[in-house]
Order: C-alpha cells, then structure tokens, then sequence
C-alpha cells in the first residue's frame, strides 16, 4: 500500500497542477509565511516520509495532505491562482489515501497522459504553498 502510494505520489509531484505544493515554501522570498503557518508541509516532505516508513496508518498521510492544501488556503487570498490550485489539488491528494484512484482525480488516463489544461506555476508561485 505504502509503495502505491508513493508512485501516485510522484506522478502528482511531476503534474503542473501541483508543482507549488512540491517543495516547502522559501521564507526568504515570503518573509510573512510563518506568521500565517505554523507548520509547513510540502509533498516532497511527505514522499520522503513514506520512503522512510513515517506514517503508521492512512489517516496520519491524510492529515499531512490536509496540512499541505490548509496552508496553501491560509497563507494565499481566495479567489488566487494558488487558492483555486490548492483547491484543485485537495481531491487528488484524498484519493491516494481513500481508493486509490489518483489518475482518475488528476484526470488523466491509464496510459499516464496528463492532463491537457494544466499549465506550470510561475517561478514566484512555485515558492509559495
């Protein structure tokens, strides 16, 4: 289960949709981030932390999923590219915990094309989760 988790994981890491969500946010560009924060979370923490044999049930990787989506919501205005991404991305997240079915919630194939509507995140969004 872990290691299915892993590789849908990874593939959710290379979407455009969720390329903000991939590394922790740099707080020397967004100075103001631990003020609305207060513990960052980002997937590559979290795909290490299944590498590494972290989690000890679904509902602890949850809630580290939920951690993600929360702060990109907490720290970004509603209405924002990066709001509406979290938002996007919070469905395909649950379903690599609750079923399974991930490339059904990022809405791509079982040949692995991706999606055509994604487009990649600025670089200064890419920061910022």
């Amino acid at each position: 289960e872990r290691q299915r988790v892993a590789s849908g994981l990874k593939v959710v890491i290379e979407c455009p949709a969720a390329e903000i969500f991939v590394l922790p946010v740099d707080t020397r560009v967004f100075a103001d981030y631990l003020s609305y924060v207060t513990l960052p979370m980002s997937l590559s923490q979290i795909l290490k932390r299944l590498e590494n044999e972290y989690y000890r049930s679904p509902s602890a990787l949850e809630s580290d999923f939920d951690l993600v989506v929360r702060n990109a919501l907490v720290f970004n205005k509603p209405g924002s590219k990066d709001f509406d991404l979290a938002n996007r991305v919070s469905p395909v997240l649950t379903s690599l915990v609750s079923n399974g079915d991930w490339m059904a919630a990022m809405g791509q194939s079982a040949s692995g094309n991706a999606p055509k509507e994604g487009k990649a995140a600025s670089s200064k969004a890419s920061a910022k989760a």
